[in-house]
C-alpha cells in the first residue's frame, strides 16, 4: 500500500471531494466495547493515553466497511484508573467504483468526524456511570487544504 503522502498526490483535494460525493453512509454502529475500572482516584497529575486505528475490513465496487477502534486509559501515578476500548463499524454504499486508496484518505479525514462524536458521548456516559467526574473529550476538527 502506498504511503498517505503518495495517495494524496494521486488523489488531490478536488478529486477527493468528487469521489466523496459517490460515497453514502449506510450504517454506523458500536461493534465492541470493553471497559475496566481499577480505582476511583483521579488526581491532577492523571495522564490520559489515547490511541485510534482503523482498517478497511470489506471492499467491493458497491460497498465498503471500515472499522474504527479507539482506546482511552487514565493513569494516575503508577496505577491505572480506567481503560475503555470501543470499536465502531461504518458501512458505505458506493454509487460508482472508487479506488481503494481513497479510503486510506477517508480514514484520516472523514471517518473520525463521523465516529468520534459517538465516542465522546460514550466516554462521558461510561465515566459518569463509573462514579468518576465527567470527562468530555475535545471536538475533532480537520481542515483539508487545497494542497492536498
Amino acid at each position: 500500500m502506498p504511503t498517505l503522502e503518495e495517495i494524496q498526490k494521486q488523489i488531490p483535494a478536488k478529486r477527493y471531494n468528487e469521489l466523496l460525493d459517490l460515497v453514502e453512509l449506510r450504517d454506523l454502529y458500536l461493534n465492541g466495547l470493553k471497559t475496566s475500572l481499577r480505582n476511583r482516584k483521579i488526581h491532577q497529575n492523571t495522564r490520559f493515553q489515547y490511541r485510534e486505528t482503523s482498517d478497511v475490513v470489506e471492499f467491493s465496487e458497491t460497498a465498503v466497511r471500515i472499522e474504527a477502534r479507539y482506546e482511552l486509559a487514565a493513569v494516575s501515578g503508577r496505577s491505572r484508573v480506567f481503560d475503555i476500548k470501543a470499536s465502531y463499524v461504518a458501512e458505505f454504499s458506493l454509487r460508482e467504483p472508487i479506488p481503494k486508496e481513497f479510503f486510506e484518505l477517508y480514514k484520516v479525514y472523514n471517518l473520525p468526524l463521523q465516529t468520534f462524536p459517538f465516542l465522546r458521548e460514550l466516554v462521558n456516559n461510561l465515566i459518569t456511570r463509573m462514579g468518576l467526574p465527567p470527562l468530555i473529550l475535545p471536538l475533532r476538527k480537520h481542515l483539508i487544504g487545497a494542497d492536498h
